[in-house]
């Protein structure tokens, strides 16, 4: 997990896959969860996918 000021950024693994999650910093942030299992969900027309590149390949 990161924070970036106005952005918070979750790290998440799935099915062999590494999955970062970038949303914003609202100050109402839980507990760290770091090595926890979470249920990460979005609504789909609000979603963006980067391809894979220096802005998604981190």
């Amino acid at each position: 997990e990161e924070f970036e000021g106005n952005a918070r950024h979750l790290f998440v693994g799935a099915n062999d896959i590494d999955l970062r999650v970038s949303r914003v910093n609202t100050g109402s942030s839980t507990d760290n969860l770091n090595g926890s299992a979470v249920t990460v969900g979005f609504e789909p027309e609000n979603a963006i996918v980067l391809p894979y590149g220096p802005l998604a390949g981190a």
